[in-house]
């Protein structure tokens, strides 16, 4: 025969059994009332969306146009000759880097990962709505297959992928992991020269 433990049936306050133990309530030490707020659930962190310009939208613009020069400042590049008009802009906080031709006409924008060139890593989404990701697969699953893909297996670079898009064209290059960016080249695509 089993025996019963001594603590399975309590008597309440009344002198009743009560085999499931106290009940919160009025009559035990526990109480219905609201009492102080109960400890908050983390929740996983969310980034919120980039609310700066795409940056796609400078290429084939001059620097010194005034929508230009805000972008510039929202993104923090600042000229590397300290002068209003210069051939590169730079963000090294941002991971961003803008060529211009001599006349101030944006021709390329660099987006820097993982350290490349003393920038840091580029803190804004990928163009073409490629996540803010910076890894090979991500990309792929984000912008489709590229129009070109060139994975070499000797030298100082790593594989690069090559996307178009009507106003711009993208270049990723990767690390020699083939995995991890290390920059994206930004231009315009280029037009067939007239014979």
């Amino acid at each position: 025969m089993r025996k019963r433990r001594a603590d399975r049936n309590r008597d309440t306050a009344d002198g009743r059994t009560d085999r499931y133990g106290t009940k919160p309530g009025p009559g035990s030490d526990e109480s219905n009332e609201p009492g102080p707020p109960r400890r908050q659930v983390s929740v996983p962190h969310v980034v919120a969306r980039d609310t700066r310009p795409d940056l796609t939208g400078l290429l084939g613009r001059t620097v010194l146009e005034a929508r230009v020069q805000q972008i510039c400042r929202e993104w923090g590049l600042t000229s590397a000759s300290g002068t209003a008009l210069s051939r590169t802009y730079r963000a090294h906080g941002s991971g961003v880097e803008l060529a211009a031709d001599a006349r101030g006409t944006v021709t390329t924008i660099f987006l820097h990962f993982h350290g490349d060139d003393g920038f840091g890593d580029f803190d804004g989404e990928i163009p073409g709505g490629g996540g803010t990701v910076p890894r090979r697969a991500h990309l792929w699953s984000a912008l489709g297959r590229p129009w070109e893909s060139v994975d070499p297996f000797l030298g100082d670079y790593g594989p690069s992928d090559t996307w178009l898009f009507p106003h711009f064209v993208l270049n990723a290059r990767y690390t020699h992991d083939a995995d991890h960016l290390q920059r994206i080249t930004l231009t315009r695509p280029q037009r067939p020269q007239a014979a």
